[in-house]
């Protein structure tokens, strides 16, 4: 298939069945028809020149992650799916897989990144890193042992992969931030806490179920990942200072910091994320009412006391055993008004103004709010719709100024 058919197959458009004919070569003598010919089905090309199947898939993503309305992000998506059937370059399919990632759609991103590393060719080591990543979030420690193994073979001195895969064999162990502990039979503490499993990993660190041996209660420790112990403490640091300066209700709590090991240790909230929910698909429009109201008075919160998140994603918002919605993972928190270098983000939750150095504001904060309320399914909700899609205007002088600003305005609608 040439590229003008792949890009039509991409949109959707088929070639009228009076064109499927070859054409007469230009020397050939045509006989003379006993009866008038059909007339010709007229060609209409489109205004402007056809886009290269990567245009299309950043121009989708672009727009789900400006917030456009229900209908249109149902189109954007089925054209992502149709791209991630085709033959996308590399790079574009470990974008694409990156957002299904992000929505929780793991298949679909193993699926595109299984396809990547069957071509060998240079992105592969990359998407081998991202199915280790998604075999380890899952628990499948021997699955993300194979592809970190394929890693390191195919490519040895690939960053940071070789010590991936020493931590994977080995048992998470006291001053060992960011061990992974996946064999239910291990057992490694630090200090009282008893790590029995881990729950998550990201950029910082990893997060793991544990036992608080002294007070007989289940926490959750975050383990920062390893590096120079003067840095990780500062980091720590820093963390446990934006969770002291913000501490209300809408934020999880932070119960006992461990500088030696690179550990901070919270309150466990049983209800998992906002992203395995929504990736159930059981989500009512009441309850994500409840949850956005919940966000937006931690966000309140955040920012009266000069923080930005710049982190706030379906990932990071979890849900207690009360059933409320609680923000977590402040790690890169920064203070309003900062300078920031220019950060990717996560697809879909992350402010246009992010991609450039800028000041940073509490309205990035308010676009990655009203995309969590997107992904909640809340879009076409006429009490709470046109609120979100003025949280994720291009123009962030648009949006609602802050969390303040969010929570009365959510005050100010009528109900479901």
């Amino acid at each position: 298939m040439g590229m003008r058919g792949f890009i039509d197959r991409l949109l959707g458009r088929t070639a009228p069945a009076s064109l499927a004919a070859a054409p007469l070569e230009d020397d050939a003598v045509p006989v003379a028809p006993a009866r008038p010919p059909p007339p010709t089905v007229p060609v209409v090309e489109p205004v402007g020149p056809r886009r290269a199947p990567a245009e299309e898939v950043r121009d989708a993503l672009a727009s789900l992650a400006r917030g456009v309305d229900a209908a249109f992000a149902s189109g954007e998506l089925r054209r992502l799916r149709r791209a991630a059937a085709a033959d996308l370059d590399e790079d574009t399919a470990l974008l694409v897989a990156d957002y299904f990632r992000s929505r929780g759609e793991d298949g679909d991103a193993t699926a595109l990144l299984e396809r990547v590393v069957g071509r060998m060719g240079d992105a592969a080591g990359r998407a081998r890193l991202g199915l280790a990543d998604l075999a380890t979030s899952r628990g499948d420690r021997g699955a993300a042992v194979r592809w970190l193994e394929e890693v390191v073979a195919t490519e040895l001195g690939f960053p940071g992969a070789r010590e991936r895969l020493r931590r994977l064999g080995e048992a998470a162990r006291p001053g060992e931030a960011g061990a992974t502990l996946l064999a239910p039979e291990a057992h490694a503490g630090i200090g009282r806490y008893v790590l029995l499993r881990e729950l998550g990993r990201g950029g910082a660190g990893a997060v793991f179920l544990a036992r608080d041996e002294k007070l007989g209660r289940e926490v959750a420790v975050k383990l920062h990942h390893a590096g120079g112990r003067e840095a990780r403490r500062v980091r720590l640091r820093a963390e446990a200072e934006v969770f002291d300066a913000v501490r209300c209700a809408g934020v999880v709590r932070l119960l006992d910091v461990r500088p030696e090991q690179g550990a901070l240790v919270f309150a466990f909230c049983p209800g998992g994320s906002l992203r395995k929910r929504i990736a159930r698909g059981d989500v009512d429009p009441a309850t994500a009412r409840g949850w956005l109201a919940d966000v937006a008075a931690a966000l309140a919160r955040m920012h009266a006391a000069g923080f930005v998140h710049r982190d706030l994603k379906p990932g990071n918002v979890l849900l207690g055993a009360d059933g409320r919605a609680v923000v977590s993972d402040l790690g890169l928190a920064r203070r309003i008004g900062e300078r920031a270098d220019a950060v990717e983000g996560t697809v879909g939750f992350t402010a246009p103004e992010s991609a450039v150095d800028s000041v940073l504001r509490p309205t990035l904060d308010v676009f990655a709010f009203g995309a969590v309320g997107a992904a909640l399914g809340l879009r076409e909700n006429g009490a709470i719709g046109p609120l979100l899609a003025r949280c994720v205007a291009e123009d962030a002088a648009s949006r609602p100024a802050d969390g303040a600003a969010l929570v009365a305005a959510l005050g100010a609608l009528p109900g479901p």
